[in-house]
């Protein structure tokens, strides 16, 4: 078959009626010194006359059978570049198909006729025809219908096929029943069908209000990236993606999906919602510090889980009521609470709005401050939370000097208060809190004000439930004054 230009329509009589054939310039082979521009390659030519013949595409059928065709066909598409063009070539040129898949401009710019003039194996519709082929058989289970079976393809029945989809991707595959191939692991080979997918949950999360997070995406397509869609499956289950609420999922699963092993975040779409689900909590703290771009850090994700699995379990966050545990951790989690921001901000707001605990004071150096992020990320108040070391004091102190298990700390009237506590003298005079009140009552009791140094200090207040704290310079005794002291009165 000889070609006298850049491109050729025609074929065989019977097959391809009204039905345009790209030559591309791949598919021949350019003739010097002859009449003729070019000529087909033979085995391209053989695939016009052979498998054209069998594809029986026209421009009069209905999307519905050309989609049954191009599933019938599917193995012969890339079998030569004559077929592969064309076929875009059709799918580009027609409005109904190209909206129903929302096929984006990088695909529309490479179906161009300009572009299938110059089609090989660089063409991204090329690995793509039979990838998208393959998919849209997932979403529709055509190869499983029988040859009179019909359906209906337009953008409304893509959209709610697509939807109920989202809970059926870990099943086996429809297209490849004889493969191990999941539906996911055929669908995602395609960028349009991924396209789709993406379409269907970022207009789920619109409507619903959750936050879909632009990090999510693929770099080179705005489509989500793979580990994205397995997460959604994962907290999903065979539920609709109408259904998605990381508050209602089991904190094991939440947590699997929070970080990628490396100090980075797995899932954008878990992470920023479940951000979100902490920052619009009103009784935590979550400061500044933890927080950016919409996102908590992943260490701190996933500390927080640690330490909220180790009070209550893998019960969903909406089971977990704060106010309730706030008090005296078990003595196995308290670690796991300290190491995470958010527990030890939370915690201190607690301590510092016990209504036993009116104006308490600790050191500056064991003090953190920072600003708390309210709902939609905004940079609320600031907040101050207390160090790990003073917390693990007050952990000991309320556990071997007080009544209770509550966040109160033990205030002293007098010295025989102090002596009766005198076996936990060293944890109460580690605790900055319980220093202070214990010099002041010795040296305002025994006139020992000459003995005594000052330190740098936060005085806190209470008022409403909102902490503020100014800096004062306090007395306090050296610890061996406060022994003698007590070891005196003994």
């Amino acid at each position: 078959l000889g070609v006298r230009g850049e491109s050729s329509g025609g074929c065989p009589e019977g097959s391809f009626e009204n039905f345009e054939v790209i030559v591309p310039a791949s598919s021949c082979n350019v003739l010097i010194g002859d009449k003729l521009d070019k000529v087909v390659k033979r085995d391209e030519l053989s695939s016009v006359f052979i498998e054209l013949t069998e594809f029986g595409l026209s421009s009069d059928m209905s999307n519905e059978k050309i989609l049954k065709k191009l599933v019938e066909q599917k193995e012969v598409l890339n079998k030569s570049n004559i077929i592969s063009a064309s076929v875009v070539n059709f799918i580009v040129g027609n409005e109904d198909i190209c909206s129903a898949l929302s096929i984006p401009k990088l695909y529309m710019d490479a179906g161009a006729r300009d572009r299938l003039d110059d089609y090989d194996s660089t063409n991204v519709w090329r690995s793509e025809l039979p990838d998208m082929t393959g998919a849209i058989d997932e979403i529709f289970g055509i190869s499983q219908m029988s040859d009179d079976e019909e359906f209906v393809f337009d953008n409304n029945t893509v959209n709610q096929k697509v939807k109920k989809l989202i809970g059926t991707l870990n099943d086996k595959s429809v297209s490849c029943p004889d493969t191990p191939l999941t539906r996911l692991d055929v669908i995602y080979k395609s960028d349009i069908a991924v396209g789709l997918i993406t379409d269907n949950v970022r207009e789920a999360f619109a409507e619903n209000g959750l936050i879909y997070h632009s990090a999510a995406n693929r770099t080179d397509l705005e489509v989500l990236r793979r580990q994205e869609i397995d997460a959604l499956v994962a907290l999903l289950g065979s539920k609709d993606i109408d259904d998605f609420d990381v508050g209602t999922v089991s904190l094991g699963l939440i947590r699997e999906q929070l970080s990628d092993g490396n100090g980075g975040t797995k899932s954008f779409l878990v992470a920023a919602n479940f951000a979100d689900m902490l920052v619009s909590n009103l009784s935590l703290y979550v400061p500044s510090r933890v927080y950016s771009n919409g996102l908590i850090n992943a260490y701190e994700a996933v500390g927080f889980i640690d330490a909220l699995i180790a009070m209550q379990g893998e019960k969903p966050f909406d089971n977990w009521t704060v106010e309730d545990y706030m008090c005296l951790p078990a003595r196995e989690v308290r670690m796991l609470i300290l190491q995470s921001e958010i527990m030890r901000a939370t915690f201190s707001h607690y301590v510092f709005t016990h209504e036993n605990n009116s104006d308490l004071i600790f050191a500056q150096t064991s003090i953190d401050e920072d600003f708390r992020v309210t709902d939609a990320g905004v940079t609320g108040a600031r907040i101050a939370f207390v160090s790990v070391s003073q917390f693990e004091a007050l952990f000991e102190i309320i556990e071997n000097c007080t009544d209770g298990d509550g966040l109160s700390i033990p205030s002293f009237d007098s010295v025989d208060d102090i002596i009766r506590l005198g076996a936990h003298i060293g944890t109460l005079y580690s605790f900055d809190a319980t220093r202070y009140r214990i010099s002041e009552v010795i040296i305002n009791a025994a006139g020992l004000d000459g003995s005594s140094y000052t330190e740098q200090c936060y005085r806190f207040s209470a008022l409403g439930g909102s902490v503020g704290w100014l800096p004062v310079s306090v007395r306090v005794l050296p610890r061996e004054v406060i022994d003698a002291i007590i070891g005196g009165r003994i």
